[in-house]
């Protein structure tokens, strides 16, 4: 894993949402990379400090990595919206002119 890579998956690491070899290539990077090692131990602090102010719960948040694999994997779900949206502007701007004209 790259540091950017190493980065982006933080959260995930931190609520244990990785895989078990993503989890071992991500705590190899850590070992030999001191920059995101303490960046990690930052995050890692941040989210214990909100804990202990009770701004958080113990609650599972995705890294926006993991959802965006999640929709890779969902193509139709992804042409639906590219579908839908379009057709809401449509629908919202054609609703406007008609009420403006009224």
């Amino acid at each position: 894993m790259d540091c950017a890579r190493v980065r982006g998956c933080f959260d995930d690491a931190y609520f244990s949402l990785l895989s078990e070899s993503e989890s071992e290539e991500f705590f190899a990077h850590l070992k030999e990379c001191v920059n995101c090692a303490e960046g990690y131990e930052r995050l890692k602090s941040a989210w214990e400090k909100l804990k202990e102010a009770g701004k958080v719960s113990e609650m599972r948040i995705p890294s926006l990595d993991s959802v965006l694999a999640r929709l890779r994997r969902k193509p139709l779900f992804i042409r639906k919206w590219f579908l839908v949206l379009p057709a809401c502007y449509f629908l919202l701007s054609f609703t406007h002119r008609i009420l403006k004209e009224s």
